[in-house]
């Protein structure tokens, strides 16, 4: 028939919180209890109104959660080579996953302009609209993530619990939260930082002073 089987609502990250609010209600209405919902939300993103939508959902066992994993080097391998580039599937795939982390987006925003006839050689291009994306999603760190990363990003390789503790005065458990913040909103992976943008991203949310 033509009855409601689904909705699909993306890009949930840029709702206010009365969209969400709304959604939150329409979700729970016994008269779509039938519908399937799917949302799509960054992470680390988002209104406050979206994590009380997930909590409301779990609570009631209607969630079921699909993280969307980074792209590895021989996926992005193929793609270059799908595309049909001017470029070396294999080198571009490895440089792409040290810049871009993996992230679809931000690897083609990459080769959009390694593609551009005044496109330098070296180092891979800084896509403006992925580094504004980046810091937004810094800022929306809490106080003590923002100031761990950027302690990471000024100390590089030097960067450790013990260095942590020294500059920001407090103990490594004490830092466990903000670190854990750090992984959910895909900053640090693996102890590192994800990839060259968002650690780049961290460095220019330094104050000058």
């Amino acid at each position: 028939g033509s009855a409601l089987r689904a909705l699909v609502l993306d890009d949930l990250h840029f709702a206010d919180d009365a969209s969400v609010e709304m959604i939150t209600a329409l979700a729970g209405a016994d008269a779509l209890r039938d519908v399937a919902w799917i949302f799509t939300l960054r992470p680390g993103e988002g209104p406050a109104a979206a994590a009380a939508l997930r909590d409301t959902l779990e609570e009631s066992q209607r969630l079921e959660t699909v993280v969307l994993r980074p792209l590895d080097a021989h996926q992005l391998a193929a793609l270059v080579a799908g595309l049909g580039l001017p470029l070396d599937p294999v080198d571009t795939g490895q440089r792409l996953l040290r810049h871009s982390g993996g992230n679809p987006l931000f690897a083609l925003e990459t080769l959009k302009l390694m593609l551009r006839p005044d496109a330098a050689s070296g180092s891979l291009p800084q896509p403006a609209g992925v580094g504004a994306l980046i810091d937004r999603r810094l800022r929306q760190l809490s106080d003590g993530a923002l100031a761990l990363a950027r302690v990471a990003a000024l100390a590089g390789p030097d960067f450790n619990p013990a260095l942590a503790e020294q500059v920001l005065g407090r103990k490594a458990i004490e830092l466990a939260d903000a670190w854990a913040e750090l992984e959910a909103a895909q900053v640090i992976r693996d102890n590192a930082f994800a990839h060259d943008l968002v650690l780049d991203a961290a460095l220019r949310s330094v104050p000058a002073a």
